[in-house]
This record gives C-alpha cells, structure tokens and sequence, in this order.
C-alpha cells in the first residue's frame, strides 16, 4: 500500500497562485458533458477517467483504488488537503449554494476540528459492526478526497504538495457493483440494538458526501451542459441568489441614459421554495410604447413569482396588477437556451467600461454579452455585462453582482393590494402589447 505522508514539521503552506483555470472551475456549477452519466457507475467511471488525466500533472502523485484505502489513511489525507485549500473557492460555493461546500456529515463546516469530529464518529460507528458500514464510511471519505483535491485545493498547491512528499496518492472513486443498500444493511444489523443508530449515522455521512452526484448524473438526451456553439461547451449560470444594479438604455421611442435600476433574484430547489425576480426601474418604467408617454417616465416595478408576472406602478394608481398568469422567474441555466455567437467583442458596463466579451443569441432576438476569458479588468470568466431585450433593443448594462442571500420578502406582493385585477384593465392597448413584449424577459431562457 503506498502511503500517505503529513505535511512536514513546521511546513508552511506557500499562499497559492489562483489561475483562470481555478477561478472558472470554481465558478462554474454545471460540469461538462464528459463528466456527466446517465447513471451512478457510468458517471464514476468517467470522473476517475478525468481523475486519471488530470493526475499526470503531478510527476510522483499515484491513484489508488478506493478499497485498498483505511480509513484513518483517508483521515490523514483530508487533514493536508484542508491545510492547502483555498478559502476563496468556499466563498465560491457557499455564494450560490454549491454542492462542493465542505461538510461535515450533513452540517455544512469549514473547522478542521468538526471535520475531523465527524470523521471520528463515523469510525466509531461503524467499526462495530463488521465490514459492510466500514466500507460505506470508507466510500464517504473517499469521495470527500477526491472532490477536495479537484475543487478546493488550487493547480499551484497541488504541485506543491506533491512535490515535498505531503501528498503521494489520490483515491479512486469507489465503483460499486450495485448501490449501497441501507434497507439490507438495517436487516443484517438489526440484531444488534445499536446497529440501526449507527446506520442511520454513516449513511447519512455517505449521503452528504455523495452530492456530486446531483450535476453529474443526468437522464435524458435532452439534458445536457453544452452550450449551442461554445467553444468548450460552457456558458455561465446564474447564482441561486443576487442582486445587482444595472443601468436602463433606450434610443427608441424616448432617449434613456444610464437610468438607475435593480435586479433581484431567488431560485432555489425543492418543494414550496422561492423561485422569483424583482426588476425595480426605480428611475424610470421601462419604455413599453412607441411614442413618448408619461407612462414610462415613472418608477414601476416587475415581480415574476410562478403564480405570474405582476406589475406595480403606483405613482399612476396601478398598487398591483397581472399581467400574464403562470409564467415565472429566468431559469439560472438560461443561456443554455441561447448561441455562441463569437468573443472578444467590445460591450459597456454600468460603470462605462469597455469589457471584452462572448456574445450571446437568443429566442426572440434577445442577446446577451458576457466577459470572456481575455479581458483586462475583469477577470471572472461569465460574469453578465450587457442584456438586450431582443422585442424593443433597449438594454440593461449590467454591475456587480452581490451573491448574498436574498430575503424571502422582497419578493411578496404588496399588502392589501388586489393583484388579481388584469393590467389591461390600467393599461392602454399599445402599453399592454410593448409590456407583453418586454414579459419575454421570463420566458427566453426556458
């Protein structure tokens, strides 16, 4: 068995350099298609094929499969890869609630002292109970090592560790010939009266570890991370929550500069959880008609919930109305719906910067500019620079982002208002086509 060798006494671990590569890995949810299956073994098959090339990178670092691992060799390895981490990436992942977040068990934790706790306790459940809760255990920690070194140990660390001997081998991710079956290991062990809480506790464990699985299996032909044209088959994905202000452009029908406005977005999984976007034009409603009107000169407000979209304008007596039923927030894989157009293409900022940017085509005429892998000032591959609503040519000019969590009520319907009142019953004809037009902006991703 090759061993595993703890970082040196007094070693230091030198302050990484984060490259591209890192950062876009980090940022990007969605692997792409070759690390994707259409169930559990063909996904592990392909992931230790990846495992397997990527690890040539290190002259003198080995593979091992994961049963010829024990699990305090495993414990050993987890406890140098988090002294070499990279905090920033956690950052990363807990920004937009990524699966890759660090766990222990089931808590979500980042202190190598819960980490190791719960390591310990796994162990101590399992051990007493034979081989098979060894070897779920087993599985977790393997998972852990292998998704720690991949996501949250930079290229640069990594050679280091390799290079001083603090790191020699990798595990394989376990391949099982049929799934862990709790059902049948409750059965075995219900003998023993403490068995089933020590189940209950290493497969829970096992479970946390395993969430990988989430976006690397998928089902279905038409389930896919490519992206139409794209040269790796990527195009960003929107977090799970932000907000961000953006600048309102019109040169048609009334001339709008920079008008100041703010996007808020939710989109979380699961039953009953808020999947909504708030577009408060705090300046100026956006320009719906085709000639001048005292409409679009006042703040309005769109909020997309599932139950539809609702506008609010109440400097001209509209506290909420629907305007269309059942069509809800953009999707955060909406680019995905869209083309790769080409990079390198100049698009402005809300701050009036010039960004080098991939563009983007969609259903409708909607376009969309992003900033690509060369620009100068920004150096987050994906992040959103330009939006153009393809029905009008007005566009929004995008800031920064702010990843943190959004609160629930920003995105209720106004108290005491009657929403179920129809727009058309506020709204001109003409006003109510340009609106409908501009409601595309939740539909063009889906």
């Amino acid at each position: 068995m090759l061993a595993i060798s703890m970082l040196p006494a007094g070693y230091a671990a030198p302050t990484p350099t984060l490259t591209m590569d890192d950062l876009e890995r980090a940022k990007t949810k969605l692997p792409r298609s070759h690390m994707i299956g259409g169930d559990i073994p063909s996904m592990l098959r392909k992931m230790n094929t990846q495992l397997s090339k990527a690890s040539t990178q290190h002259e003198g670092l080995h593979l091992k499969p994961c049963e010829q691992w024990a699990l305090t060799e495993l414990e050993s390895l987890l406890t140098t890869l988090h002294g070499a981490r990279e905090p920033a990436f956690e950052e990363i992942y807990q920004s937009s609630d990524d699966n890759r977040r660090m766990r222990a068990g089931g808590a979500l934790t980042t202190s190598l002292d819960e980490l190791k706790s719960s390591w310990a306790a796994d162990r101590m459940a399992a051990g007493p109970h034979g081989n098979e809760l060894i070897r779920v255990a087993r599985d977790a920690r393997c998972y852990d090592a292998a998704m720690w070194w991949v996501h949250h140990v930079p290229l640069d660390a990594k050679e280091e560790l390799v290079k001083r001997g603090a790191v020699g081998a990798i595990p394989l991710l376990p391949i099982p010939r049929s799934p862990h079956a709790k059902e049948r290991s409750l059965i075995r062990l219900a003998a023993n009266a403490t068995a089933p809480a020590a189940v209950e506790r290493v497969f829970a464990s096992f479970t946390a570890a395993t969430g990988c699985a989430a976006c690397h299996v998928t089902k279905g032909e038409n389930i896919t991370t490519d992206c139409k044209g794209s040269p790796d088959g990527r195009c960003p994905v929107w977090p799970r929550q932000f907000s961000a202000p953006f600048g309102l452009h019109s040169g048609f029908p009334t001339s709008i500069g920079n008008a100041s406005s703010s996007f808020y977005y939710k989109f979380m999984e699961g039953d009953n959880a808020t999947q909504a976007q708030l577009v408060d034009y705090s300046t100026r409603c956006f320009p719906f008609v085709s000639a001048r009107n005292f409409f679009e000169s006042k703040p309005c407000k769109l909020l997309f919930l599932p139950s539809g979209i609702y506008l609010m304008q109440p400097s001209l007596g509209i506290d909420c109305c629907t305007f269309v039923a059942g069509v809800g927030a953009v999707p955060p894989k909406f680019l995905r719906a869209y083309t790769y157009e080409g990079t390198n293409e100049s698009a402005p900022d809300l701050y009036g910067n010039s960004v080098m940017s991939d563009h983007w085509t969609g259903p409708e005429a909607f376009e969309y500019w992003t900033v690509s892998h060369y620009d100068s000032l920004y150096h987050n591959w994906g992040h959103d620079i330009v939006f153009k609503d393809g029905p009008t040519g007005v566009t929004w000019r995008w800031g920064n982002f702010d990843v943190s969590p959004q609160d629930d009520a920003l995105f209720e319907l106004p108290a005491g208002a009657d929403c179920s009142q129809t727009c058309s019953k506020f709204l001109a004809a003409e006003d109510h086509a340009a609106l409908e037009a501009h409601a595309l902006l939740a539909r063009h991703g889906a």
